[in-house]
């Protein structure tokens, strides 16, 4: 797509030339004098390619509970009210006696002392309650392309990307595509299976700068940015294309690109999408 961007903005440019040059008002002094007044007017920018110092800070907040999070609670003293509770799709947990209590965005203090509360309206005494936390799955980050380990992680602590992309096993290399005996296949084994280059990361929608290459090959820390919920991670391949189907689908992937390729095609391929969220295609 970025190629088709610069060729199709090159050919714009051709046009434009060329009408000016036959053009019945063309004027080559006039045209001149105009651009180099235009030039005098430029103001100087500082070009960096570095990362937003903000996208390098550790995330301040505290861990708030979410759809999918498991908890262990007990009463303690009382071993028999030791009780695995999944936090519902609507945010609640169910405990004891208790009837769904909404814990959506609380902390574990915050949920310890709900549940604590609101056990005292049954009990004579204030009860201390155990609140451990089992399972996270309201915080994940996604990790996929051409990685070993590619997959869906849940972010159970502030991490970075460098950590995420050791998680997912690094980038696919031609030796370990080889160990595999994917020699067969006519890939060529004289570049990276993994394009550094142009892996991206996407935040609400938006792609951040980060450089994975200067990252992974030349060491640049100032690339490591720290990841958030629902960040999602991309290598994609540098020999073949692929349409990135995302979203609300059963099995989130890329596909390999073919002519003519549909979006009901891309789609329909992953599962049905949810009716809540819409899929979304890219072509890369």
């Amino acid at each position: 797509m970025k190629q088709t961007g610069i060729v199709f903005a090159g050919v714009l440019a051709l046009a434009f030339l060329a009408g000016c040059k036959t053009g019945p008002h063309f004027d080559a002094n006039a045209r001149t004098q105009a651009g180099l007044a235009a030039l005098t007017n430029l103001t100087t920018v500082a070009v960096t390619n570095g990362v937003d110092v903000g996208l390098l800070e550790s995330p301040s907040q505290h861990f708030t509970l979410g759809p999918g999070d498991r908890l262990e609670i007990e009463m303690v003293g009382d071993v028999t009210t030791l009780t695995t509770a999944a936090v519902g799709p609507d945010g609640k947990i169910y405990f004891n006696l208790l009837p769904g209590l909404d814990v959506w965005g609380l902390t574990l203090a915050e949920t310890k002392a709900l549940i604590e509360n609101e056990l005292t309206k049954f009990m004579r005494e204030k009860p201390q309650v155990s609140v451990t936390l089992r399972g996270i799955a309201s915080r994940q980050v996604w990790l996929l392309g051409r990685l070993n380990k590619p997959g869906i992680y849940p972010l159970t602590a502030p991490m970075m990307l460098l950590e995420a992309m050791t998680l997912a096993g690094g980038p696919v290399s031609p030796a370990e595509l080889a160990s595999l005996g994917s020699g067969a296949m006519g890939v060529s084994f004289s570049e990276d299976i993994a394009d550094l280059r142009r892996s991206f990361v996407i935040r609400n929608g938006q792609i951040l700068p980060v450089d994975f290459y200067r990252l992974l090959k030349e060491g640049d820390m100032t690339q490591n940015i720290y990841l958030r919920p629902d960040d999602f991670v991309y290598v994609p391949s540098a020999v073949t294309r692929e349409v990135f189907v995302l979203g609300a689908v059963f099995q989130p992937r890329s596909v390999s690109y073919r002519e003519r390729m549909s979006l009901v095609a891309a789609v329909s391929g992953q599962g049905f999408a949810l009716a809540c969220t819409p899929a979304t295609a890219q072509v890369e």
